[in-house]
């Protein structure tokens, strides 16, 4: 990177890529900040200059500090990453000042284990954040912890993020051998993805996947339909075989026997015996397919020895060590590389054959199989990982700029609440009217400045000015009924709701009613997908692969609306006629967007009605009722469709009532039993 002073001139694009090219690094100030994660820099006259939260640190929780610590005016020092010269927009950055936490000593340093002194900075609904004494960032699920002083559990170098625990909740050897005892592998099937082959191939990683990746899935899947499965099981026993000449069956029989019996076997007595109680015991097993070593081992007992071939595809699998507890150390350390590489339960019967045992020949034929299931299933755990680190790596810039959206909308909830408490009208001028059969109120034209121009009914509280409880000298606004702004002939027509038998008289107040279900519900989808409870690989592939998009067919449409029809022969460049050929000729998510009143009702209805053409079934879905009453209306004419509104039926237009599931089952039975 090379290094320069702000300087102050012509705004020019592309003079400043010349002047200042990607990597400079510059002293700029801060001009103002956009909620929730952009940080706007004053640069040169009419250029845009802006920092995102994505680019302030290597992991989203520290760029959250960094974030909210600077204000309008403050002096900040950035890095230019990208131009664009199409929107005269400078991309700046801040994390590459500096070099990635799993790159620096202080990462490295640290262990499984280790312990470490931090602060709690920032409080998440489920985690803490912690900002460490190292400079390194970390975050603990404990929230119950109110101490200082930390232990690593996890060093994620995909997050940049330490996983800690308070250090006096558990002692690290403890940890390490509860890590061990439960390790699972790394999948199980709960991910769909990897049910099947073609689940696999159709899939994210699949389509990540080198086609000598997929080979070896495919073989997997040949193998052992439940390839991924968190266990391995075998139709003969797990046969481990000592030598002789090697230790581990003296180790065997004079050190591990007695310490597992606490008996004395120096003459071999109780050898039969131990092997009985060893091989009644659940085991874990891990295989190193490059080097053909494996580790069978529990908490108490580790086995460690390689594969050996003698001849025409039968096998052994050799113990060259054997170990009880923690006295030794490399078996300690096998232990926990096994666990750290994914390691299987061994739910098929441990069978151990002594040295006499082994000189025969018994079922090593059917152990080339066992090696061959082993091998194919280790050697696919290892490339899913593999695929899942570098889609996650990918996917990990899509997932922080959802976290940045979900903060988004935690803001315009607190803003749609703020406004609306703050915000009511006062009716001064009111005169009764009728709208559809019902008594109405015509509201002055003045409504529309707090309204807007909405296309949609809009409901509201009606409210009236009462003394407040709080000081008797304010006044607060009470709720008195509900009723709903309806635009008709360019006038607004208040309507009561029918339980509500309230006279409607200058003095009294309007006020929206306070909607941010749309918000939550975007917020939990949100979660879900980070939770992983929903399965969205399709989404996650176009996010991915956004050359994969195919753009809309442009097909050839016969318009049903004569309107529409006259349109296309009129104006073959109209928006709502290549709005719905669009439509029709798309194959993937496709967002049409209008102000109220340019003809989206007239474009849906003619888009269901060529798509059910095609033998497509259609749902129609909005946050309103009135929406879909109005797309409802423009097809109920239509006699070759059928239509099913769902909703609350008191809410539903009148005129479409009918197609409710309640009135048509009332109908139905009425006419057959009349």
């Amino acid at each position: 990177m090379q290094y320069s002073g702000m300087r102050n001139g012509q705004s020019d694009i592309i003079s400043l890529q010349e002047k200042w090219p990607v990597g400079y690094i510059l002293d700029a100030k801060v001009e103002r900040k956009i909620v929730p994660g952009i940080i706007v820099v004053f640069f040169e006259e009419n250029v845009n200059a802006t920092l995102s939260i994505l680019d302030m640190s290597w992991n989203l929780a520290h760029a959250e500090l960094i974030y909210n610590k600077y204000k309008p005016g403050d002096d900040i020092r950035v890095v230019v990453l990208d131009y664009s010269e199409k929107y005269n927009h400078i991309r700046l950055g801040i994390k590459h000042l500096s070099k990635k936490p799993f790159e620096t000593k202080s990462w490295k340093e640290l262990d499984f284990g280790s312990k470490i002194s931090g602060s709690k900075v920032d409080s998440l609904p489920n985690i803490d954040i912690i900002k460490l004494n190292n400079g390194l960032t970390g975050i603990s699920y404990d929230k119950s912890y109110a101490g200082s002083s930390y232990q690593v559990l996890n060093k994620d170098s995909e997050t940049n993020l330490l996983v800690l625990r308070g250090s006096n909740v558990q002692d690290a050897v403890e940890i390490e051998t509860a890590q061990i005892e439960n390790k699972k592998s790394s999948f199980d099937l709960l991910d769909n993805s990897l049910f099947s082959y073609d689940h696999f191939s159709n899939s994210l990683m699949g389509n990540f996947a080198k086609d000598d990746d997929k080979e070896i899935i495919k073989n997997g899947f040949h193998i052992d339909g439940n390839i991924f499965a968190k266990d391995i099981s075998f139709d003969v026993p797990f046969t481990l075989y000592f030598e002789f000449g090697r230790p581990a069956w003296d180790n065997f029989q004079y050190q591990i026997v007695p310490s597992l019996l606490n008996v004395d076997n120096t003459d071999g007595t109780y050898t039969k015996q131990g092997i009985k109680a060893i091989e009644s015991e659940k085991f874990w097993i891990n295989f190193n397919p490059v080097k053909n070593t494996f580790n069978v081992y529990n908490n108490n007992i580790n086995f460690h020895g390689g594969v050996n071939f003698p001849e025409n595809e039968i096998c052994q699998f050799k113990v060259y060590t054997v170990s009880y507890g923690q006295t030794d150390r490399r078996a300690t350390d096998g232990k926990k590389i096994g666990a750290q590489n994914g390691a299987f339960l061994l739910s098929s019967k441990l069978q151990i054959n002594s040295p006499n045992q082994s000189s025969g020949v018994g079922n090593e034929k059917e152990l080339y199989a066992v090696f061959k299931h082993l091998k194919a299933k280790q050697e696919c755990f290892e490339i899913v990982d593999r695929l899942r680190r570098e889609t996650g790596e990918l996917m990990r810039s899509e997932g922080e700029a959802l976290r940045i959206f979900d903060k988004f909308l935690e803001f315009q909830e607190y803003i749609a609440r703020k406004i609306g408490n703050d915000n009511a009208y006062l009716i001064t001028d009111i005169a009764r009217t009728h709208c559809s059969g019902a008594i109405g109120w015509l509201l002055p034209p003045e409504i529309e400045d707090y309204l807007g121009n909405e296309d949609e009914d809009i409901q509201l509280d009606i409210k009236e000015r009462v003394v407040s409880t709080k000081d008797k000298k304010s006044y607060d606004l009470k709720k008195v009924g509900n009723a709903r702004a309806h635009f008709r002939d360019n006038e607004w027509i208040l309507i009561t709701e029918e339980t509500d038998s309230i006279d409607i008289f200058p003095g009294l107040y309007l006020q929206k009613k306070i909607s941010v279900r749309q918000f939550q519900i975007q917020r939990e989808i949100i979660q879900d997908f980070f939770d992983k409870k929903l399965r969205l690989d399709h989404i996650e592939n176009l996010l991915m692969r956004p050359d994969r998009i195919t753009p809309p067919r442009i097909p050839s449409v016969d318009f049903y609306n004569e309107n529409l029809k006259l349109t296309e022969r009129q104006q073959k460049d109209n928006n709502q006629i290549h709005a719905v050929k669009k439509a029709v000729g798309n194959d993937n998510i496709f967002l049409i967007q209008g102000p109220p009143g340019t003809g989206k009702t007239t474009v849906i209805a003619e888009v269901v009605k060529q798509l059910t053409d095609n033998g497509e079934k259609i749902l129609v879905t909005s946050q309103t009722h009135v929406a879909v009453d109005n797309v409802l209306e423009k097809l109920s004419e239509e006699k070759s469709l059928s239509f099913l509104r769902i909703g609350n039926l008191n809410r539903i237009l009148d005129s479409i009532k009918h197609f409710h599931p309640s009135e048509q089952i009332s109908s139905n039975f009425t006419t057959k039993f009349r």
